[in-house]
């Protein structure tokens, strides 16, 4: 089955203890609940934000926002240091809002590192990706964050499996895809660009997956 495929997948970078997963239709969600947050507001924040972009054309990103994401992104990182650490458990609610806190600005600067280093850039463009916009965003994930609270039913858990595991998915091609745009940059006009770039990001995956099997086999 295509969920037994996700939870194998969801395996190489998450622990899936059940306690500190949600439970839909009787099930743990392939992701802890730490996880679920991060890949889901990756996912999602990632698109918003290019669905921003082609409305707005923005250029780039408020300072304000730079500045309140950066401060999110370092809360989700002291929390995973101190729980690491075993200075304190949170609960499974506090842990997917943590969770977060971390995918949405992972998801913003991502879009942004992969836009900038792919486009040409407009510095005649004044509009920006601002805290209105951000709002909105958060409204979104604290929506979504509701809807794991609702009665059960089937259709829950092959949703949040589908979107946790797309957003697995997503998030580690986005990430390796910035990563190899960022340092390909200066390449941009040459012949075959964005094939060497779709050809050098699938290279990547395939070697972190493999690193990822063999250690989780050990």
């Amino acid at each position: 089955m295509a969920t037994d495929i996700i939870y194998r997948i969801s395996s190489l970078v998450c622990h899936q203890l059940p306690e500190r997963s949600f439970v839909a239709s009787g099930r743990a969600l392939p992701l802890c609940s730490r996880c679920t947050g991060i890949y889901a507001a990756f996912l999602i924040s990632f698109v918003f934000a290019w669905i921003m972009h082609g409305r707005k054309k923005f250029l780039r990103f408020d300072k304000k926002v730079f500045v309140l994401s950066s401060i999110l992104l370092l809360a989700f990182l002291l929390d995973g240091i101190l729980s690491y650490a075993g200075a304190y458990l949170a609960p499974n609610p506090a842990r997917l809002l943590l969770g977060f806190l971390g995918g949405v600005p992972l998801g913003l600067f991502s879009f942004a590192l992969l836009k900038d280093s792919l486009s040409e850039k407009n510095y005649f463009l004044k509009s920006v990706f601002s805290l209105k916009d951000f709002a909105i965003l958060s409204a979104i994930m604290l929506a979504l964050f509701s809807l794991l609270y609702l009665p059960d039913f089937r259709l829950k858990f092959h949703a949040w499996t589908i979107l946790s595991g797309g957003g697995l998915l997503f998030t580690y091609i986005a990430v390796n895809l910035t990563a190899v745009s960022v340092f390909t940059a200066g390449q941009k006009r040459k012949k075959f660009f964005r094939l060497k770039l779709a050809v050098y990001t699938l290279v990547l995956l395939i070697a972190e997956l493999l690193v990822l099997t063999f250690i989780s086999r050990r």
